[in-house]
């Protein structure tokens, strides 16, 4: 396998701070606190390419006199893997014993994430999200594309069992240009 690609890890960094005062009586009627946190990198073995990310949020809201009313905090890491590549050959048509002169470009793509949101005042913030996505796109000519995808999500509540779920879509497109 080959390592190549020079690996940058961009990073964004937000913070987030209002509040909204009572001018009359004197006293603080609202403050909200927020921060959010990304970095990813990318980087090549072959013909692979590996994205890994990481997003990190907080979010708090206090009331009167400091009252806690929405607190939460959310961690999602990712990977995307991408794989593009072409098969240097035609296309061999039957009954005729001619060949067709294909581009036949594959592009899979795949994305797992896997989000953990946890809040101490809103029970239904509590649960772990796992979500994987992939596609695969073969484009056959410059006018045929075939595309078949699917996904599958699983939610874990931590507190109501009621809210756990498992979803899955398949799908697949037949792209014909003129």
């Amino acid at each position: 396998m080959v390592f190549s690609g020079e690996s940058r890890v961009p990073k964004s960094y937000d913070k987030r701070k209002s509040d909204k005062d009572d001018l009359l009586a004197g006293q603080s009627l609202e403050n909200t606190d927020g921060e959010d946190f990304s970095a990813q990198t990318s980087f090549y073995l072959g013909n692979w390419r590996f994205t890994p990310k990481v997003l990190y949020a907080t979010y708090e809201k206090r009331l009167v006199r400091g009252q806690l009313s929405q607190s939460s905090k959310e961690v999602t890491p990712s990977l995307n893997v991408r794989l593009d590549f072409n098969l240097p050959r035609g296309i061999k048509l039957p009954f005729i014993n001619r060949m067709y002169n294909a581009t036949n470009r594959v592009i899979w793509n795949t994305t797992a994430s896997y989000k953990k949101k946890t809040s101490p005042v809103e029970v239904k913030e509590n649960y772990n999200l796992l979500d994987l996505t992939t596609s695969l796109d073969y484009e056959i000519s410059q006018n045929l594309r075939l595309n078949v995808a699917g996904s599958a999500q699983w939610l874990n509540h931590a507190y109501v069992e009621t809210e756990d779920y498992m979803a899955y879509s398949l799908a697949a497109n037949v792209t014909i240009q003129f």
